[in-house]
């Protein structure tokens, strides 16, 4: 997700979280919480995050919405993300 947006990504270990900088914004997002933190204020996601063997798999749509773009899914796999909100 960092790619795609280009940001950065980074892993905390003592928090057990995943840390994306993203348009200026530090986002947040904790292993097996369904709250995330966005610039230091909590932000309900949708589902829970869920750590594989290599990464931290967030919620697609939750992230976009953290980022104020919208997201339509226009194909089983496929996604068109909007620009940011003004």
């Amino acid at each position: 997700c960092a790619e795609m947006f280009a940001g950065e990504a980074s892993w905390d270990p003592e928090l057990g979280a995943a840390i994306l900088v993203v348009d200026g914004s530090r986002l947040v997002f904790f292993e097996n919480k369904k709250t995330a933190m966005v610039d230091g204020m909590p932000f309900e996601l949708s589902r829970k995050p869920v750590l594989s063997k290599v990464k931290l798999l967030i919620p697609f749509d939750s992230l976009c919405e953290m980022l104020s773009r919208g997201v339509d899914q226009v194909g089983a796999a496929e996604f068109v993300v909007g620009e940011p909100n003004q």
